[in-house]
């Protein structure tokens, strides 16, 4: 199994808990940072399993990406609940961004001219 795969299916099952968790009682900050990024994960990865025109996002798309990660890092809390998992997150959603969006990177400085 690719690695992706394995990664998705983990912020599946963070997202589920999390998600269920909100509906009932009130979530901390590391569980919103959490819920958040496994949703961008799974946005991404809907984009790219429903795309038929092979879906190239540019630099700025994944410097986005990138961007977005580093700031919910800086908003964890050490003292509250789930850092460790809040950790795990991110560390994945920067691998998962990685292997899902660089590869498929519009390269500006390639000659698109065949």
């Amino acid at each position: 199994m690719f690695p992706e795969y394995k990664i998705i299916e983990k912020s599946e099952r963070y997202y589920g808990t999390y998600k269920a968790s909100a509906t009932t009682g009130t979530i901390n900050r590391n569980q919103q940072i959490i819920i958040g990024l496994c949703d961008m994960m799974l946005q991404i990865w809907q984009e790219w399993q429903n795309d038929t025109r092979h879906y190239q996002p540019s630099q700025k798309t994944y410097r986005g990406y990138l961007e977005r990660i580093k700031a919910d890092e800086a908003r964890l809390d050490q003292n509250l609940l789930e850092y460790k998992t809040g950790k795990q997150v991110i560390k994945d959603c920067r691998e998962f961004v990685k292997l899902v969006v660089l590869y498929r990177v519009r390269d500006q400085r390639k000659c698109n001219v065949f």
